[in-house]
């Protein structure tokens, strides 16, 4: 069985004993652990703050360019804002401050007892360190994911996308500003920023990774952007679609058609016989903190089918500069709350999830984010924070590696700026293809066939009966 350290970091107070981790020197009263096959690079900027470099990070603001190049040409403040053009899954420590990834996808899980304190991607790996009984898993239906700062387990937190993290004697979160400076861009800045950004970090990916690219592709409007910004780098790669019982008749179909027109080789990864132990192992993986398709992608072998020297390029974080949230809650904070209390309702039973919301909505008071909507803002600090990461942290149980191709704060941050007009029929989703490979727009986006409507009345039939 696959160790539960694999491909994670553990930060501590304390000396450990971790089978399956090596050791780094972070300086005094702070030692860091590294699982096999997780990427770090230390070194030491132009001013001379240590730095050390835990994950995937690649350069979206310039081609050929290493983000650790970035590191150690900058100095002082600049290296926070350097960061801000790096996509890719990373947390960076900068001698004594911690900084994670644009929305936080490489999680930073932390505990705390007295003046002892833990970090890290893994809520397993933390709760196996700090010997919390790993016995409850987050839901099936509704919030799929414990609201943030909260998780699972009450004794373990989660930092937020918008904090930084200062590491000493006490644990310090400070709220920080990563995505303001893309208010004011006109709409086509916007596009022309975004697209600029999708191609360079693609390039980069391609350089610098040593690893094959395959692109996750339906059809869907957002791996078709991904897939345009492929083109339009000039990378080499193939396409790839996970069958699913839910799959549309345009999923199982198109990816390939359009990825034959363009001469891209295309995989369906078909389910394999369903293996239980696998199952297991995802969940014993995971701490039973994501519970989505990909566990069965998993336990069915689909993910065998991917190579192991593969980086994988997904599309799941564009929804930031969409509607997120739009029909079932208002953007002032009570028909906010309301909204969401009333659709999740099934959600909020849980007291503990009433609480940390409730506590959310003051952290956001708090700090707040001028000119992003609320219900954007909660996509950002919960949706992604929380559901996302748990998903990527969930892959890493795999050989190949998983890039959300818009995690980064110059992506992301021309989203969530746009506007309702921008948003309106998804405008700035179709312009962006639009920019990079408009006859990408000559192929329906998930288009639905009678077949897809009998299946989604049978699964709603379903739901209401509990089969």
């Amino acid at each position: 069985m696959l160790d539960i350290s694999h491909k994670q970091y553990l930060l501590s107070s304390t000396r450990q004993t971790i089978t399956g981790m090596s050791e780094l020197s972070v300086g005094e009263g702070k030692y860091l652990y590294i699982g096999e096959q997780l990427p770090v690079k230390s070194g030491r900027t132009a001013s001379g703050k240590a730095f050390i470099l835990i994950g995937e990070a690649y350069c979206c603001d310039q081609y050929p360019r290493e983000a650790v190049e970035d590191l150690k040409t900058v100095t002082g403040e600049a290296v926070e804002a350097i960061t801000r053009y790096w996509t890719g899954r990373w947390m960076l420590i900068l001698d004594n401050e911690l900084i994670t990834d644009a929305c936080g996808l490489m999680s930073a899980f932390y505990y705390r007892n007295g003046d002892e304190w833990m970090i890290s991607s893994s809520l397993a790996l933390i709760c196996r360190q700090a010997r919390i009984e790993v016995n409850k898993t987050v839901a099936k239906n509704g919030l799929t994911w414990q609201l943030l700062p909260s998780t699972i387990f009450p004794d373990v937190r989660l930092l937020f996308c918008t904090q930084k993290m200062t590491i000493g004697d006490t644990l310090e979160m400070r709220y920080v500003d990563r995505f303001s400076q893309w208010k004011g861009l006109s709409y086509e800045g916007r596009i022309t920023t975004i697209t600029g950004s999708l191609t360079s970090a693609l390039k980069n990916i391609e350089r610098f990774s040593g690893r094959k690219i395959w692109l996750a592709l339906t059809a869907g409007k957002d791996s078709r952007l991904t897939f345009a910004a492929a083109m339009k780098a000039g990378v080499t790669f193939d396409t790839y679609t996970a069958r699913h019982k839910n799959m549309s008749e345009a999923d199982r179909h198109l990816p390939e058609v359009i990825s034959a027109k363009y001469g891209i080789r295309h995989h369906l990864l078909d389910k394999g016989q369903y293996t239980p132990s696998k199952y297991e192992e995802y969940v014993a993986f995971t701490g039973g903190n994501s519970l989505g398709a990909d566990a069965e992608f998993y336990a069915t072998g689909q993910f065998d089918q991917i190579p192991d020297d593969a980086v994988v390029i997904k599309s799941g974080l564009f929804e930031a500069g969409q509607s997120y949230a739009r029909r079932i809650a208002g953007g002032n904070e009570t028909s906010f709350a309301d909204g969401m209390k009333t659709y999740y309702r099934s959600s909020f039973v849980d007291e503990s999830q009433t609480l940390v919301f409730d506590e959310w909505m003051e952290y956001q008071r708090r700090n707040p984010m001028p000119g992003i909507d609320i219900r954007d803002r909660f996509y950002l600090e919960q949706r992604l924070n929380g559901w996302a990461s748990a998903i990527e942290q969930s892959l890493t149980i795999n050989p190949f590696s998983s890039i959300q191709i818009a995690n980064s704060a110059v992506v992301l941050g021309c989203l969530l700026y746009a506007s309702e007009e921008d948003r309106k029929d998804l405008r700035l989703s179709y312009d962006l293809i639009r920019k990079l490979d408009e006859k990408l727009l000559e192929y329906p986006v998930n288009q639905r066939c009678w077949q897809d409507q009998v299946r989604i009345v049978l699964n709603g039939l379903k739901k209401r009966l509990h089969l």
